[in-house]
């Protein structure tokens, strides 16, 4: 159970360095007087470095924060309570949805086709 809060710790820290990477690459091109500075190649430069410790900072923040990971830890127990449908039972209910589809589908298009016939009939002459 553990595992699963620490990896959802650890998905919000890659999300969140997404996130800051994207923002502070985008800050630093608009302000010619900030130098990006490569660290490593070009790949790794001083905007990177600062999106990956602010992505640091605010996972060990929501870490530290007990409502957060007793939230968490209660979000991991009631998915472990769910009940999830075999693969055969999955299959058959898209097989369902996928057919409903398809006559809910026709019908419309059958419908709409008749009703165009009737409103072109009643308010274009000749037609």
């Amino acid at each position: 159970m553990v595992k699963f809060v620490n990896l959802s710790y650890m998905i919000a820290f890659v999300l969140a360095f997404i996130v800051f990477n994207k923002a502070t690459e985008l800050l630093w091109s608009r302000v010619d007087s900030l130098p990006n500075i490569a660290i490593v190649g070009n790949q790794i430069t001083l905007a990177t470095v600062i999106a990956l410790a602010m992505a640091a900072g605010l996972t060990l923040w929501a870490y530290n924060r007990l409502d957060y990971r007793s939230y968490l830890t209660e979000v991991v127990l009631e998915m472990a309570k769910v009940t999830w449908p075999s693969w055969e039972e999955t299959k058959r209910a898209t097989l369902v949805v996928i057919m409903f589809t398809l006559v809910a589908s026709a019908f419309i298009f059958i419908a709409d086709k008749f009703w165009q016939y009737v409103t072109d009939f009643l308010l274009i002459p000749g037609a």
